[in-house]
Order: C-alpha cells, then sequence, then structure tokens
C-alpha cells in the first residue's frame, strides 16, 4: 500500500515538473510604437537611391516598391548576449501615404502583437530586431537590410507573475534598453574576387566528379 502511495505521488510531481516546465514562456509586444502611435522608433533607409528608396525615407509597405518585414532574435539565461535564437514570429510594416512616423512610416508590428519566448521563466532577456526586404533576412533576395541595437529588458511578462505583457519601448519599466529607431541599407555584395573564386571552386568539384564517374 506504501509503495502504492509513494508511486502516485512520484507521478503527480513529474506531471507536475513535465507541466511546468513545457508552460515555462515569456511574453513581450513586437513592434515599434507604443501608445497609439504617441512613442516610435521607425526605420528609416540610408544609402544611395534603391528600388524607389532614398536616404532618409522611413520605409513600409505601399508607399514604395518595396516591402518590408521585421523578425526578432532573443537570448537569454547562459545565452544571454552571447547565441541569440529566431523567435520565427515576424511583423509586417504599416501602409503609409506620408513618410512621417505619425502616418504609420517605418513602423511594424501593433500593441496587440504579442508573441511567445519559450523555456523562460525569469530574468534579463536580450533581443535584436531585424528589418529585411526579400524572403529572410539571410536570403540573397534582401537587397535592403538591417537591425537594432540590442534590447535589454529586466523581465518578461510570464503565465505565474501575470504582469501585463511588456513591449519593446521606452515606456515599458523593464526595459533598461529600449529599442532606438535604426536604419536599412543596401546589403553588402559580395566582392569580384570573392565571386571568382567561388566559381573556380565550383569548377574543381565538377572536374573532380566527371573524374570520378
Amino acid at each position: 500500500m506504501k509503495r502504492a502511495i509513494i508511486a502516485s505521488i512520484l507521478g503527480v510531481a513529474a506531471t507536475v515538473a513535465i507541466v511546468n516546465k513545457t508552460q515555462a514562456q515569456g511574453f513581450v509586444v513586437f513592434a515599434n510604437y507604443a501608445q497609439g502611435g504617441a512613442l516610435s522608433s521607425p526605420v528609416t533607409y540610408s544609402g544611395a537611391a534603391l528600388d524607389g528608396l532614398t536616404s532618409g525615407e522611413l520605409v513600409g509597405s505601399g508607399s514604395s516598391p518595396v516591402n518590408f518585414t521585421a523578425d526578432i532574435l532573443y537570448s537569454f539565461g547562459a545565452n544571454l548576449g552571447v547565441t541569440y535564437t529566431d523567435s520565427g514570429d515576424t511583423a509586417t510594416f504599416l501602409t503609409f501615404t506620408g513618410d512621417t512616423a505619425g502616418d504609420g512610416g517605418g513602423l511594424f508590428g501593433s500593441t496587440a502583437n504579442s508573441i511567445t519566448i519559450p523555456g523562460y521563466t525569469s530574468g534579463t532577456v536580450d533581443f535584436i530586431v531585424e528589418v529585411y526586404n526579400g524572403t529572410s533576412y539571410s536570403d540573397v533576395s534582401s537587397t535592403i537590410k538591417g537591425e537594432s541595437g540590442v534590447v535589454t529588458l529586466s523581465t518578461l511578462a510570464t503565465a505565474v507573475n501575470l504582469l501585463t505583457t511588456g513591449d519593446l519601448m521606452s515606456d515599458n519599466a523593464s526595459a533598461t534598453s529600449p529599442l532606438n529607431a535604426f536604419t536599412v541599407s543596401p546589403a553588402a555584395v559580395p566582392e569580384p574576387t570573392t565571386l571568382a573564386l567561388a566559381g573556380l571552386g565550383g569548377a574543381a568539384l565538377l572536374a573532380l566528379r566527371r573524374k570520378k564517374a
């Protein structure tokens, strides 16, 4: 009987541990504006005229031939500031007709765009926001891209502490380093020598395959 009770207790404890582990998560609002747009950190294009954009112009959707996307990376725990993980979440830019943040220029996400950071229980979290105009930040289709400085939040809202989900902006009391305005620029093009070496490497591999055949 005692063994049955102990086994039952251990089983309940294991179940609780598993549930707690799977439920460990934090929440943050993924957007670069707050307070109805009164507070914002817009994204601006910097560089030679490209794809309908000129230097100093705010980026977004609809106002130019270029549509941009934002994604967010996070780092916490033992990896804080060292290894960043892509959250898998993206935010679209607002469509705007003017070229000011008040018209929606350079702004992405929404105040309701709450995303989940899995495995988070407590402590500081660092974030980096990436912005690009292709299919992903690293893809060659992104001819214009850039990233924010490191955003640091001392704590996140969780299912445990039931804090109101905070954002990345300076109105968040947990933001020790809030999200600031940043720029995107033309993506670096490989040097001709790099392209030549890549071509030679490809030719060598092709010749080696033919020899083996």
